[in-house]
Protein backbone atom coordinates (compact mmCIF):
# COMPACT_ATOMS: atom_id res chain seq x y z
CA UNK A 1 0.00 0.00 0.00
CA UNK A 2 2.89 2.35 0.66
CA UNK A 3 3.92 2.54 -3.00
CA UNK A 4 0.34 3.42 -4.00
CA UNK A 5 0.38 6.37 -1.60
CA UNK A 6 3.82 7.37 -2.93
CA UNK A 7 2.46 7.19 -6.46
CA UNK A 8 -0.57 9.32 -5.61
CA UNK A 9 1.79 11.90 -4.15
CA UNK A 10 3.96 11.88 -7.30
CA UNK A 11 0.92 12.22 -9.58
CA UNK A 12 -0.45 15.22 -7.67
CA UNK A 13 -0.63 18.24 -9.95
CA UNK A 14 -0.61 16.30 -13.22
CA UNK A 15 -3.51 16.85 -15.64
CA UNK A 16 -6.46 14.63 -14.84
CA UNK A 17 -6.62 13.54 -18.49
CA UNK A 18 -3.30 11.67 -18.20
CA UNK A 19 -3.85 10.00 -14.81
CA UNK A 20 -5.06 6.75 -16.38
CA UNK A 21 -2.10 6.65 -18.77
CA UNK A 22 0.33 7.32 -15.91
CA UNK A 23 -1.09 4.46 -13.84
CA UNK A 24 -1.12 2.07 -16.80
CA UNK A 25 2.47 2.92 -17.74
CA UNK A 26 3.62 2.56 -14.13
CA UNK A 27 1.90 -0.81 -13.72
CA UNK A 28 3.28 -2.07 -17.04
CA UNK A 29 6.80 -0.99 -16.05
CA UNK A 30 6.39 -2.55 -12.59
CA UNK A 31 5.33 -5.84 -14.18
CA UNK A 32 8.00 -5.91 -16.90
CA UNK A 33 10.88 -4.56 -14.75
CA UNK A 34 10.15 -5.50 -11.12
CA UNK A 35 13.81 -5.11 -10.16
CA UNK A 36 13.50 -1.34 -10.68
CA UNK A 37 10.88 -1.13 -7.94
CA UNK A 38 12.84 -2.71 -5.06
CA UNK A 39 14.03 0.53 -3.48
CA UNK A 40 12.18 2.90 -1.17
CA UNK A 41 12.45 5.75 -3.71
CA UNK A 42 11.58 3.64 -6.76
CA UNK A 43 8.28 5.40 -7.46
CA UNK A 44 9.91 8.82 -7.13
CA UNK A 45 12.66 7.83 -9.59
CA UNK A 46 10.08 6.40 -11.99
CA UNK A 47 8.03 9.61 -11.75
CA UNK A 48 11.06 11.81 -12.44
CA UNK A 49 11.89 9.72 -15.50
CA UNK A 50 8.40 9.37 -16.97
CA UNK A 51 5.81 11.96 -15.93
CA UNK A 52 7.23 14.90 -17.86
CA UNK A 53 7.43 12.85 -21.07
CA UNK A 54 3.83 11.60 -20.78
CA UNK A 55 2.62 15.08 -19.85
CA UNK A 56 4.54 16.60 -22.77
CA UNK A 57 2.90 14.14 -25.18
CA UNK A 58 -0.50 15.10 -23.78
CA UNK A 59 0.18 18.81 -24.30
CA UNK A 60 1.42 18.15 -27.84
CA UNK A 61 -1.79 16.27 -28.64
CA UNK A 62 -3.84 19.15 -27.23
CA UNK A 63 -1.89 21.67 -29.32
CA UNK A 64 -2.40 19.55 -32.43
CA UNK A 65 -6.14 19.46 -31.77
CA UNK A 66 -6.14 23.25 -31.52
CA UNK A 67 -4.15 23.58 -34.74
CA UNK A 68 -6.49 21.15 -36.51
CA UNK A 69 -9.55 23.06 -35.29
CA UNK A 70 -8.07 26.36 -36.45
CA UNK A 71 -7.05 24.96 -39.83
CA UNK A 72 -10.68 24.10 -40.55
CA UNK A 73 -11.86 27.65 -39.94
CA UNK A 74 -12.01 30.37 -42.57
CA UNK A 75 -10.37 32.82 -40.16
CA UNK A 76 -8.27 31.09 -37.48
CA UNK A 77 -8.53 32.31 -33.92
CA UNK A 78 -5.50 34.10 -32.57
CA UNK A 79 -4.75 32.24 -29.37
CA UNK A 80 -1.61 34.03 -28.18
CA UNK A 81 -2.83 34.07 -24.60
CA UNK A 82 -3.09 30.27 -24.42
CA UNK A 83 -1.89 28.86 -21.12
CA UNK A 84 -1.68 25.37 -19.75
CA UNK A 85 -0.93 23.85 -16.39
CA UNK A 86 1.99 21.50 -15.99
CA UNK A 87 2.65 19.88 -12.62
CA UNK A 88 0.78 22.69 -10.92
CA UNK A 89 2.67 25.49 -12.65
CA UNK A 90 1.07 27.92 -15.05
CA UNK A 91 2.96 28.18 -18.35
CA UNK A 92 2.31 30.67 -21.12
CA UNK A 93 2.82 29.42 -24.63
CA UNK A 94 4.28 31.33 -27.51
CA UNK A 95 2.09 33.05 -30.10
CA UNK A 96 0.16 30.13 -31.59
CA UNK A 97 -1.48 30.43 -34.98
CA UNK A 98 -1.45 28.17 -37.96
Amino acid sequence: MGWINDTLEQFTGTPTQIQSELWQTLLNDKESMPEQFNHSNSVQVWAQNNISQIEGQFHSKQMNKIFEYNSQRLVPDLIDKLTFFSNGHNHKSANITK
